[in-house]
């Protein structure tokens, strides 16, 4: 109980981040399984958009892991200056996999919903594609929620401040 206590705010939405970024690799990984998605989109997922994903987990793991640690000096200074800098990137890389992401699906996202009327009946009528499509709104919506949650994590502070008292006692 006294861990959950001495967590902050941060620490929170940041795990939060983690659970969603978790369902997001999961999703673009997988987001590929049947024809119908192949030929409606035209692209594979690239290896860039991967690398974001998993260096985004990597991070928020890494930010959680550092602030649970509270070290004085040096060394402390440097692991909480190392933390907002992880804050930082770990703001800007779900938005360049969600721009990449609907990069890849935008086309077909458009032939789907935004075509001719006969087109649109015709493509509208193949159940694979409408999956695909609704597989491709749903890892936006998740990358996008993971986006959010790490920008608004980078405002709060990872470490609970530290009574004068508590840090003179803490360093002596």
């Amino acid at each position: 109980m006294n861990f959950i206590k001495k967590q902050t705010v941060s620490s929170w939405i940041t795990l939060a981040a983690l659970v969603f970024a978790i369902a997001s690799i999961a999703m673009v990984f997988t987001s590929f399984k049947d024809i119908a998605a192949t030929s409606l989109f035209n692209t594979s997922i690239t290896g860039a958009l991967k690398a974001e994903l998993v260096f985004e987990l990597i991070f928020l793991v890494a930010i959680i892991a550092l602030s649970e640690f509270r070290l004085g000096g040096l060394l402390g200074d440097i692991i909480e200056w190392v933390v907002w800098a992880l804050k930082i990137i770990v703001c800007i890389l779900p938005i360049l996999a969600l721009i990449a992401f609907l990069g890849m699906r935008v086309q077909g996202l458009a032939n789907l919903y935004f075509s001719d009327e006969n087109i649109k009946v015709t493509m509208q009528a193949t159940p694979g594609y409408m999956e695909a499509a609704s597989y491709a709104i749903k890892t936006a919506v998740i990358v996008g929620v993971t986006a959010v949650l790490a920008i608004v994590a980078a405002f709060f502070r990872p470490y609970k401040k530290v009574k004068k008292a508590a840090a003179a006692e803490q360093a002596a």
